[in-house]
């Protein structure tokens, strides 16, 4: 080493001491993944170190000092270390599983639902938990999640049949104060009075559905 020059000779050729800082740092980086065992890792876990290398190499490359040179290598090393492991992927796998049946269970609220709906509730939660269960994907455990809210959030409410049972009765009153008695004969009337009747008992049939509502 010539101590009053930048230069170091490295093998064959002068290199500046961040060149060399450099060579050092990807060596030392690729060496690292030594440190870890493949059977530990599933394949697409294993094959992320090989990213994180060459994306470390990048950075060490792009650096302008020795001290980014280092950074960049132990952000590399950190990355690693952080990779998860078979045994970590199947615990966190595990206990999403737990995590989406809680969140499933505190979606709604019993007071909320007359008796029948939330028996209703509970039997979509049953299912969603089973399916949740046999899961073997992060995207299945949140496809079963996903599913279950849209059939949960299809189940009415107290506060939503209330507002459908008030247009109902808001389209019941109207047909009944349409023609008045006097104004008819009996028989008249009377078939008035079945065609109300009809037209009730649709309605009670199309609670909820506005439009419907409004057709008959």
């Amino acid at each position: 080493v010539i101590t009053e020059s930048t230069f170091i000779y490295a093998g064959e050729t002068w290199v500046s001491e961040l060149q060399l800082a450099k060579i050092n740092a990807q060596t030392e980086l690729e060496k690292y993944k030594g440190n870890f065992v493949e059977a530990d890792y599933y394949a697409e876990e294993w094959a992320s170190f090989d990213v994180i290398i060459e994306e470390g190499y990048a950075a060490i490359n792009a650096a302008a000092t020795k001290d980014e040179v280092a950074i960049a290598l132990a952000d590399a090393k950190t990355a690693m270390d952080k990779v998860v492991t078979k045994a970590e992927s199947d615990a966190i796998f595990e206990g999403l599983k737990v995590t989406t049946k809680e969140e499933l269970a505190t979606y709604k609220t019993e007071s909320d639902y007359r008796a029948e709906d939330w028996a209703a509730i509970q039997a979509i939660l049953t299912t969603a938990n089973a399916e949740i269960d046999a899961a073997t994907s992060v995207t299945g455990i949140n496809t079963a999640v996903d599913n279950a809210k849209a059939a949960i959030d299809a189940v009415r409410s107290i506060a939503q049949w209330e507002e459908a049972e008030a247009v109902v009765a808001e389209a019941k009153a109207a047909l009944a104060a349409y023609k008045t008695e006097a104004d008819y004969k009996a028989a008249q009337w009377a078939e008035i009075q079945a065609i109300i009747a009809s037209a009730g008992a649709e309605l009670d049939e199309a609670i909820g559905n506005d439009e419907a509502i409004a057709e008959i």
